[in-house]
C-alpha cells in the first residue's frame, strides 16, 4: 500500500431535498444569532453549522442576505462556483489537503468538462459517477493543477472507456482517503441537479443540461460557472503548527472570499438596506409521524408571539373542509332573543305587559309601585298606551286619583306606537339570521391588521388532509411575499367580506382590496405517509419554506423511559426500550425486501410519554398504536412476510401472537438487530433488571 495522496471531506447534511427550507432557515438563526448551542439542541447546532459552513452562511455577509431572502438558486450557484479544496472545515482536512497540494473547485470543474464534452463529442457527452471520481477528484492532471488541460482530460475517458485500463495520473484506490464517499458525491451531484446543471439519467450518466435558445437567465449563470477561474489563496502558512487563531483567520479569508462573488449587481444593495425576515412566513414542517413537528411547530410559534395565547389560532384541514371555513362565508346564525340583554327589572315589566289573562288596570296595578319607587310613575301611562287602547285609572305617589288619569301620557304613547319596534312573547325566542362569518384566515388578519408591530401565527394542522387549492381560494395569491413580508399582490374583496372587515377595522380603512402584512405568519404540518392526503401542486409549494424533520433528528430529546431497556413483551424476560425497538423495526422496513419510504416509518415520538409510564401501558400502546399502523397501512401488502405468526392477515391473531411471543412476531433482522443487542437486559430472579452481555 502506498502513501495516502489525496484526502477529501464533505457532508452528509446537504440533502438537495431540503436545501430551500434549510439555507433560508438557517441563513435566518445566523443573521439573527439564534442558532442554539450544541447543549440546548446538538442535532440543530450541527446541522446548522454544517450547512453554514459550505454555503457560508456563518459569515453573515453578503450570502446569508440573499438566504435569508429565499434566493438560495444565487447561493448554490455561488457555492457551485467558489467552493474548493482545500478549504478550512476543519483544520485536520485543511493541512492534508494542503499536504497533498490538491487544488480543484470540483463542481465547477464537472460542468467545464461536460461542456467541453458537448462541443468535441457531443454524442458521448456525459460521465458515469466512477469517471468522475477518477477523473476529477483523483486525477494529477485535475486536482493537483489549477490551469487543467481538459481536452487532454477528455481525451483520457474516451481512452480509458474503450480499454477499460485507467491512465498512470489517477491515483491508485490505495493511496486515497475519503470517508463515506460514495455518499458525499451523491451529495454533491445533488446539489448540481438541484441547480440545474445537470441532469442524471436513469443508467446513472451525468449529462450537462442543455439551454434553450430562448433561456436567457440559465444561459447566463452556465456562462458564469463556465468562465470563473478564481481560487482562494490561503497565502505562506506552517502546516506543521497552526494556532486556533490563525486557523481562525483562515476561515474568515475563505468567507471573505466565497462572499465576494455572489450577485455582484444592484439587487445585494436593495436587499442589504431591507429588513432581514427573521423567520419565513409560510412555513411547512413535514417528516415521518412521531418526529415532533407539531411539537417543533407550536414551541417556535410560541416563541415568536412571547407566548401571547391569543395571537395564535390554529385549525386542522380535513376533507371536507372548504374556502368557507378557511375565509368566510355568509352562513345562519342562531340570534339572541331581543330580550336576552334586558336586566331583570326590565323582564319583569315586560312579563306584566305580555300576560294576556289579566286586564290593562290591572297591569297598571302590578306595575305601579315598582314604577313609584324610580320616579317613574309618568312613564307607565306612556308604556301602557304604546301597548293598549282600552282606559286605565292613574295615581300620584301618595295613592289619590291622578288628574285626568294621565290621558296626555297615556295618549303619547298611542302616538307613537307606530314609530317603534314593542317587545312581546316571540322577542323571547332565539331566530335564524344570515350574516358574514370569518374563518380563521380572516379573523387572524384582522388582528394582525389592527396591531402591524406584533406578531401572529395561523396554525394549520394536515395541511394537505384538504383540497389546498380548493381551501385557499384566491388567497393563493397572497401568499407570494416581497422582501419586507407583505403580499407581493392584493385580491378583491367581496361585499360581504368588505362590510365584515369595515366594521372592524373602521370606516374610514380602504378594504376593497386586501394583502397578508408581513406580522401575519402562516404554518402547517404534513405528512405525506397519511392516507387519503392530497397532493400539492408544485405552485403551491414553491411559496412555502419546508423544515423537514429527520427520522432520528430529535431523538436526543427523548426521555430515560423512552430510552432505558424497561419493558417486557410478551412472555420473554427480556427488556426493550421503545427507542429500539423503533429503530429496530425501521431498519428492517427499510431493507429491499419491504423498501418502505422514510415518511411511512416512526418517528421517536410515535407513542407518547404516556404509553411509557409501565409495562402495561406500553404493552397497550405498542398494540393499539404501533402495530395498527404497521398491519393497516405500513405493510398492508407485505402482511405475511413481516408478521411471524398464523393468520397475519387478521390484526386480532397478530396482537394475540405479541402477547404470546412479543418481538419474535417480527422478522429476524428486527429480533436480531444491533439496536436490540446493544441495550439487551433481562429479569434476574430478584426481580431486577440485569444488563445481559452480548
Amino acid at each position: 500500500m502506498g502513501d495516502v495522496r489525496a484526502h477529501y471531506l464533505f457532508t452528509n447534511d446537504m440533502r438537495d431535498s431540503v436545501l430551500d427550507s434549510k439555507a433560508q432557515e438557517f441563513a435566518c438563526m445566523f443573521l439573527n444569532n439564534t442558532v442554539p448551542s450544541a447543549n440546548d439542541n446538538k442535532s440543530l447546532n450541527n446541522s446548522a453549522n454544517t450547512i453554514g459552513f459550505y454555503l457560508n452562511l456563518i459569515n453573515k455577509g453578503n450570502v446569508a442576505l440573499v438566504a435569508a431572502n429565499g434566493d438560495i438558486r444565487s447561493v448554490v450557484l455561488n457555492f457551485i462556483k467558489t467552493f474548493q479544496y482545500p478549504n478550512p472545515r476543519t483544520k485536520d482536512s485543511f493541512i492534508a489537503t494542503v499536504r497533498d497540494g490538491i487544488q480543484l473547485a470540483p463542481m465547477r470543474e464537472i460542468i467545464k468538462i461536460l461542456f467541453l464534452y458537448n462541443q468535441i463529442f457531443p454524442d458521448k457527452a456525459y460521465l458515469t459517477i466512477d469517471e468522475i471520481r477518477h477523473f476529477v477528484f483523483f486525477n494529477e492532471k485535475i486536482a493537483f493543477c489549477k490551469t487543467p488541460n481538459r481536452v487532454e482530460v477528455i481525451n483520457d475517458i474516451e481512452t480509458y472507456r474503450a480499454s477499460n485500463e485507467l491512465p498512470s495520473c489517477i491515483v491508485p484506490e490505495d493511496e486515497r482517503d475519503w470517508n463515506y464517499e460514495s455518499r458525499q458525491l451523491s451529495c454533491f451531484l445533488g446539489i448540481m441537479a438541484w441547480s440545474g446543471f445537470i441532469d442524471i439519467d436513469k443508467d446513472g450518466l451525468v449529462k450537462l443540461v442543455i439551454p434553450r435558445q430562448d433561456d436567457l437567465q440559465y444561459k447566463a449563470a452556465l456562462l458564469e460557472v463556465i468562465m470563473f477561474n478564481e481560487y482562494w489563496e490561503y497565502g505562506e502558512i506552517d502546516i506543521n503548527y497552526i494556532s486556533t487563531e490563525a486557523f481562525n483567520a483562515l476561515r474568515t479569508s475563505y468567507f471573505n472570499y466565497c462572499d465576494q462573488f455572489i450577485l455582484r449587481n444592484d439587487k445585494l444593495n436593495a436587499i442589504a438596506t431591507s429588513d432581514i425576515p427573521s423567520t419565513p412566513r409560510q412555513r411547512i414542517f413535514f417528516g415521518a409521524p412521531g418526529t415532533g413537528k407539531s411539537y417543533s411547530l407550536n414551541e417556535e410559534a410560541k416563541s415568536l408571539v412571547s407566548n401571547k395565547s391569543n395571537h395564535i389560532e390554529r385549525v386542522t384541514f380535513h376533507p371536507d373542509y372548504t374556502y368557507a371555513n378557511f375565509v368566510g362565508s355568509y352562513k345562519p346564525i342562531m340570534k339572541q332573543s331581543d330580550i336576552a340583554c334586558l336586566d331583570d327589572d326590565s323582564k319583569k315589566v315586560l312579563s306584566v305587559l305580555n300576560n294576556r289573562t289579566i286586564t290593562t288596570q290591572e297591569k297598571y296595578d302590578a306595575l305601579y309601585e315598582s314604577f313609584k319607587s324610580t320616579d317613574g310613575l309618568t312613564r307607565l301611562p306612556i308604556i301602557l298606551g304604546l301597548y293598549f287602547d282600552d282606559s286605565f285609572e292613574t295615581k300620584k305617589e301618595d295613592g289619590t286619583k291622578a288628574s285626568n288619569n294621565n290621558s296626555v301620557e297615556r295618549n303619547h304613547g298611542r302616538a307613537i306606537r307606530k314609530y317603534v319596534q314593542l317587545l312581546s312573547e316571540e322577542s323571547y325566542k332565539e331566530k335564524i339570521a344570515y350574516e358574514y362569518v370569518p374563518g380563521p384566515f380572516i379573523r387572524l388578519l384582522v388582528k394582525a391588521l389592527q396591531n402591524p408591530e406584533a406578531p401572529y401565527v395561523l396554525i394549520v394542522e394536515e395541511i394537505n388532509r384538504a383540497n389546498v387549492a380548493a381551501v385557499f381560494g384566491d388567497v393563493f395569491q397572497l401568499l407570494d411575499r416581497n422582501n419586507d413580508g407583505e403580499s407581493e399582490y392584493s385580491i378583491t374583496t367581496t361585499a360581504d367580506m368588505r362590510a365584515y372587515l369595515q366594521r372592524e377595522l373602521g370606516k374610514d380603512k380602504d378594504v376593497t382590496t386586501i394583502k397578508i402584512p408581513s406580522n401575519l405568519f402562516i404554518w402547517a404540518t404534513m405528512n405525506s405517509a397519511d392516507q387519503g392526503v392530497y397532493p400539492m401542486d408544485t405552485a403551491f409549494k414553491r411559496r412555502w419554506t419546508f423544515s423537514y424533520y429527520g427520522l432520528d433528528d430529535e431523538e436526543n430529546n427523548l426521555s430515560a423511559a423512552a430510552i432505558k431497556p424497561r419493558f417486557e413483551l410478551g412472555k420473554s424476560n427480556k427488556l426493550i426500550s421503545w427507542n429500539s425497538l423503533r429503530k429496530a423495526i425501521n431498519d428492517e422496513l427499510s431493507t429491499d425486501t419491504y423498501n418502505i419510504n422514510e415518511d411511512k416509518l416512526m418517528g421517536p415520538f410515535f407513542l407518547k410519554e404516556e404509553a411509557l409510564k409501565d409495562n402495561t401501558s406500553f404493552n397497550e400502546a405498542f398494540k393499539n398504536k404501533v402495530l395498527m399502523y404497521l398491519f393497516d397501512d405500513v405493510v398492508k401488502q407485505k402482511r405475511r412476510s413481516f408478521f411471524n405468526c398464523e393468520n397475519s392477515n387478521r390484526y386480532s391473531s397478530i396482537c394475540n401472537a405479541f402477547d404470546r411471543e412479543g418481538i419474535k412476531i417480527f422478522p429476524d433482522g428486527v429480533v436480531n438487530s444491533k439496536w436490540l443487542q446493544e441495550d439487551e437486559s433481562t429479569i434476574s430472579e430478584d426481580g431486577e433488571p440485569r444488563v445481559t452481555e452480548v
